[in-house]
C-alpha cells in the first residue's frame, strides 16, 4: 500500500516544481505581467511547500516495510528462540530465526535487556552477543557469567578439566 504514494509523490513533486521555478524566473527578469512580487513571492513559498511535501510522500513510499508482528510477538519469538538456543543470542541470530531486520532484531534484544531479562556481553574479539540467564544450562547457571565460555572449544576443554 505504501508503494502506491511513490507515484503521487513524484507528480506532486514535478508539478510544483514547474512554478516554483516559472516564479523564480518571473522575479529574476522582472517580467511581472500585472502581477506583484508579492504574489510571485507566496506562490514561490506556496509551491516550494507543496514540492517539499511531494518528496516527503515518495520518500515515505520507499520507505522499508516493517515487520507486521506486533512488540508482544516479537519478544515471544525472541524469548523462545533464546531458551533453544540456551539462552545465547546475537543480533544475526534473531533476523534470521524470528524474520525481522536487523534493526528490528536490534531493537527488540536492547529492549528485553533494558528490562533486566537479557544481559548484552563482550567476546574477547570484541563482538558481543545477549545472554538470558533464566534459559542457560543448569551447569552454567550456578557459575558467574564472566566464566561462560564464548565457544564450543573452550566449553569442551573446560568439560574435559571437571572428569
Amino acid at each position: 500500500m505504501k508503494k502506491l504514494l511513490i507515484i503521487p509523490g513524484i507528480l506532486i513533486t514535478l508539478f510544483s516544481s514547474f512554478f516554483v521555478f516559472a516564479a523564480i524566473g518571473d522575479l529574476i527578469t522582472g517580467d511581472k505581467q500585472g502581477t506583484g512580487t508579492g504574489v510571485l513571492l507566496g506562490l514561490l513559498v506556496f509551491f516550494l511547500g507543496t514540492a517539499f511535501s511531494g518528496i516527503l510522500l515518495a520518500r515515505y513510499g520507499l520507505g522499508k516495510k516493517k515487520s507486521n508482528l506486533s512488540e508482544f510477538d516479537q519478544e515471544q519469538r525472541v524469548l523462545a528462540l533464546a531458551k533453544t538456543t540456551g539462552g545465547k543470542l546475537t543480533v544475526a541470530d534473531v533476523a534470521l530465526h524470528c524474520r525481522l531486520t536487523i534493526d528490528e532484531s536490534k531493537d527488540i534484544l536492547d529492549k528485553i535487556a533494558a528490562q533486566g531479562v537479557a544481559e548484552m556481553q563482550f567476546t574477547n574479539d570484541g563482538n558481543f552477543f545477549y545472554l538470558f540467564p533464566s534459559f542457560l544450562i543448569n551447569s552454567e547457571a550456578n557459575q558467574p557469567l564472566r566464566q561462560i565460555p564464548l565457544n564450543s572449544t573452550s566449553y569442551q576443554h573446560r568439560e574435559r578439566e571437571r572428569e
